[in-house]
């Protein structure tokens, strides 16, 4: 044969030994291993196989591979013994010494797994310990395609041996596996109903692979389980349908099914019924319909059974009050749905407890009732605490940094989030990390404003970030780069990303996103000197948050903002600008609760916390004075809103400034601010 043929020759054989062998490893360790037991010898590995297999009945499977080829001669040359012990230990994906035992009924099955570990018979191992093996996926598929010669039965009886020694070894999740390859689904549905919590709290998608496997007529056999599978399917199924079937379940267990199960089981049945219907009306936006409903269902006593408290499990987000199905940032909603929830379920240690109570603090937060949320953080993160799941961990950690930061107290709020960081596992950690490091920007930002925004765009932008629709942690993930984008001055990007979020806000109807969108707006337009287009823009958070009540998102901006709402309420009184429909009192509001956060955050001096105490006695005009200077009015505009004499005006103010103690409007205002007078 000429030389370059030949080369082209075994070329071909590699790649097609490549290609059947599934890769050279293996397939060297065939030949190896076929050539030590005195195999033919491979001048050329695919003429003289192939030339073997051309012999051989190649069955209803077709033409058989070159692997299969030289397993069936490694194979065929084990003893009956070690036969029969590969064979019976092929149906499970690893095994260890004891599992061997039981599926071989061998008792000197330890040392045959030693014996193929010693001759590298395609064991491999998958710890360290060498406890647990398993077979090389080619020598599996091998094994398995000659047990089933052994018929059907037999392959079923492996599989209970070994779902019933997993069971019986604390492995649930893979004696359910063996169950129902092995066709028990009497024992499969028994062991699922046990397991259904496990699943719903992280892997409802491979919940919901078991049921699609169960005959239904066995899964309806077991009411639990089959209020389970409407539970899991409730989303896929339309309401008017999926309260027909709840409807007819409860006349089922409350007429047929009374006096043939224990009242401990019919109870139960109930309450899972009540929490499902909470559930579609969750589904469908119904916020009254999930309070009454999870209200009666504490109010009848509910199991202690945490599947059917976990309402929201495909919603991880770190903002209940943003986030939550129906609700999106809208106060009023979410005080009536949170409130109701909360109030009734505060003692209980329970998942609503804690889902529900961060919702509550969010609200809470929001109104600038400080206190009390600090109160439901605090039973919010308690409860978390004690059941450890991570979507109700992260939620309580995050509001609980955020009341720090809002107290004034930033760095324990990073302190917090940071040492959180450590309690998660490295799966729920690589879910939660961006979230976790964007709350720590934004209080990053408040500490050291123009190294963290440098830190903050140093890191490329999440691709999930530029998506048609993202969720609100990548939302707010975005509104931090445009803060450090204003600080920065980069004011053409964060334009153009803040007309991009608005837009998605708006289609959406997410409330928090529409009103932070328009603050961060004002904020950079009155930075650029463009006075009267960020006044539109204010006018425009004034215009989403005033009917909802939104107070913290104003506050939380600082000096700046205080500042433009004072210049708004000047235009607005004056008439400079039309009446947009806020109400004046709001904006009132908004300046006071300026005053009160900074006398949350502390007096800055032991002689600023006394004056608290002392009593003033400002006349009526003079505190209305009082009031239009706080807001940063001229005499001149003072006389002419009240119709007098700026000479007269400013004889009512140099005796504020005398009650006061003050030397200069500045002064008396910031006096005013500690003693709690605006």
């Amino acid at each position: 044969m000429p030389r370059d043929h030949a080369i082209g020759y075994c070329r071909g054989d590699a790649r097609g030994w490549v290609q059947q062998t599934e890769g050279w490893a293996a397939g060297l360790k065939l030949l190896a291993l076929s050539h030590a037991w005195g195999g033919n010898a491979l001048v050329s590995p695919m003429h003289s196989i192939s030339s073997a297999l051309s012999r051989q009945d190649h069955g209803p499977t077709g033409e058989r591979t070159i692997s299969d080829y030289l397993l069936e001669e490694v194979f065929q040359r084990q003893s009956p013994e070690m036969q029969q012990f590969l064979l019976r230990t092929a149906i499970t994906r690893r095994m260890n010494s004891s599992l061997c035992q039981v599926l071989s009924d061998m008792q000197e099955a330890p040392q045959l797994l030693r014996q193929l570990e010693k001759e590298h018979l395609f064991l491999v191992p998958l710890d360290r310990e060498a406890h647990w093996y398993r077979y090389h996926h080619l020598f599996s598929a091998f094994l398995k395609r000659e047990l089933d010669r052994c018929g059907t039965e037999k392959v079923n009886e492996l599989h209970a041996l070994a779902a019933l020694w997993y069971e019986q070894q604390g492995y649930p999740a893979e004696a359910l596996d063996h169950y129902i390859l092995g066709q028990h689904m009497q024992d499969a549905a028994r062991l699922l109903e046990e397991l259904f919590a496990h699943f719903i709290m992280g892997e409802w998608w491979t919940l919901r692979r078991y049921f699609d496997v169960l005959p239904l007529e066995i899964v309806k056999s077991r009411p639990k389980l089959y209020m389970s599978y409407l539970f899991l399917v409730a989303r896929e199924m339309p309401y008017g349908q999926m309260v027909k079937q709840l409807d007819e379940l409860e006349h089922l267990i409350r007429v047929h099914l009374q006096g043939q199960l224990e009242p401990e089981i019919i109870g139960y049945l109930l309450q899972v019924i009540c929490v499902m219907r909470a559930y579609m009306a969750y589904l469908n936006r119904d916020l009254d319909g999930l309070a009454h409903y999870l209200v009666s269902y504490i109010d009848q006593g509910y199991p202690d059974d945490i599947a059917f408290q976990y309402m929201d499990y495909d919603r991880r987000e770190s903002m209940r009050l943003r986030s939550f199905h129906g609700v999106n940032g809208y106060l009023r909603r979410g005080e009536a749905c949170f409130g109701a929830i909360t109030e009734r379920w505060y003692a209980e240690h329970a998942y609503v407890t804690s889902y529900y109570g961060v919702g509550y603090g969010e609200i809470l937060m929001e109104q600038n009732q400080i206190a009390e949320a600090v109160r439901y953080a605090d039973r919010a993160l308690e409860v978390a605490l004690q059941i450890k799941v991570a979507a109700l961990l992260v939620p309580a950690y995050v509001l609980k940094a955020r009341l720090e930061l809002t107290l004034g107290r930033p760095e324990e709020g990073l302190k917090l989030l940071r040492q959180f960081s450590g309690i998660l596992s490295g799966k729920d950690m690589e879910y939660w990390q961006p979230a976790l490091e964007t709350h720590q920007y934004r209080i990053l930002i408040e500490i050291s404003p123009v190294e963290s925004a440098h830190t903050i765009l140093a890191k490329p932008a999440n691709e999930g970030d530029v998506a048609a629709e993202f969720s609100c942690d990548q939302f707010f993930r975005s509104m931090v780069r445009i803060r450090a984008m204003i600080i920065l001055e980069q004011y053409d990007y964060a334009r153009e990303e803040l007309r991009r979020l608005r837009k998605q806000a708006e289609e959406r109807d997410l409330l928090a996103e529409q009103v932070e969108c328009a603050l961060l707006e004002s904020i950079m337009l009155q930075k650029q000197g463009f006075t009267d287009a960020s006044v539109v823009a204010l006018s425009r958070a004034l215009v989403l948050g005033g009917p909802e009540g939104y107070i913290r998102s104003f506050v939380a901006e600082g000096e700046q903002m205080k500042q433009l709402l004072q210049h708004y309420l000047y235009m607005r009184r004056t008439k400079a600008i039309h009446d947009d429909g806020v109400k004046m009192a709001y904006v009132k509001q908004l300046l006071s609760a300026f005053a009160r956060d900074k006398r949350l955050r502390g007096p800055s001096s032991a002689g600023e916390a006394k004056l608290d105490t002392k009593e003033v006695g400002l006349s009526p005009m003079e505190q209305k004075i009082f009031g239009h200077i706080a807001e940063g009015l001229t005499s001149k505009q003072i006389a002419a809103e009240f119709g007098i004499s700026p000479g007269t005006v400013n004889t009512h103010i140099r005796r504020v400034f005398a009650k006061l103690g003050a030397s200069s409007r500045t002064h008396a205002v910031q006096i005013a601010e500690q003693r709690g007078l605006l």
